[in-house]
């Protein structure tokens, strides 16, 4: 059959630490690369937004922004989810 067994599936993402400025107007880009379909589960942070929540298997351009800080550093992880993979975690820190 052409089911492609779990053993199969990879799900690459081209930056795993992001870091973003405190003005908050820059997005950070990240990309991933895969033949299956994931999901991004983050802790629910206010300050932080994240333009694509899913994908279905090819590569996928997802664009980090963060909200002005103006307090000290925060940060925040970013889960990539799916079923038959471990979870990959993407760190976010803003000065």
């Amino acid at each position: 059959s052409s089911d492609v067994c779990s053993s199969d599936l990879v799900i690459t993402i081209t930056n795993k630490e992001i870091h973003l400025d405190a003005e908050g107007a820059q997005s950070q880009k990240i990309q991933i690369i895969s033949n299956t379909e994931w999901e991004i589960k983050s802790n629910e942070d206010n300050w932080l937004y994240i333009n694509r929540e899913t994908n279905k298997g090819d590569t996928a351009t997802v664009f980090i922004t963060a909200s002005p800080n103006t307090g000290l550093q925060r940060s925040s992880r970013i889960s990539i989810i799916n079923e038959e993979l471990p979870e990959q975690v993407i760190t976010i820190t803003q000065d």
